[in-house]
């Protein structure tokens, strides 16, 4: 499955507002009480799980989802401990960065085009054939200059070989 930049923008940009608002949560709520309830963090979470939900399915990647355990909670069940908030704020972080990376590298990836496909369109110079033409056994297509220098290694060249083939392209 071929991964779009767009589709990988788009979890970078969710993965992004989550770390923002973990972080927003942070600075606001645990300065001012020095706790998160369990029910905002599960949240966070699941959303963060479903997440990467995407993430694996659009990139086959195996990343694990998250789970909230026992002991990243208080003694009452009620909140969660700061610094386990905090450590998966920077998990959320890691991988925005690691999403950035993966886009950076697919603008940097250079596309195949299999042998039987032009490189540059001769008609119009963009990268590939917009035509897209098919592989047919015993077709040939030349792609040379209607300059008259050019004629002899036509008529010599490739129009002498290409009948010594027999070839039905002529």
């Amino acid at each position: 499955m071929e991964t779009s930049k767009k589709q990988l923008d788009a979890i970078g940009y969710e993965l992004d507002q989550l770390y923002i608002k973990i972080q927003n949560h942070i600075e606001d709520r645990v300065s001012a009480e020095g706790y998160v309830y369990v029910d905002t963090y599960r949240g966070w979470v699941n959303e963060y799980n479903q997440i990467i939900q995407k993430y694996n399915k659009l990139t086959s990647a195996n990343l694990s989802l998250r789970n909230v355990s026992d002991y990243e909670l208080s003694s009452t069940f009620k909140t969660v401990r700061t610094d386990i908030v905090k450590s998966f704020a920077q998990s959320v972080k890691k991988l925005v960065n690691n999403v950035e990376t993966d886009i950076k590298l697919m603008g940097n990836k250079v596309d195949s085009i299999p042998p039987h496909q032009m490189r540059v369109c001769f008609k119009t110079g963009a990268k590939g054939c917009p035509i897209n033409p098919t592989e047919r056994k015993s077709k040939v297509f030349i792609a040379m200059s209607f300059s008259d220098e050019y004629k002899d290694s036509y008529e010599y060249g490739g129009k002498t070989y290409l009948r010594a083939k027999r070839s039905p392209a002529l």
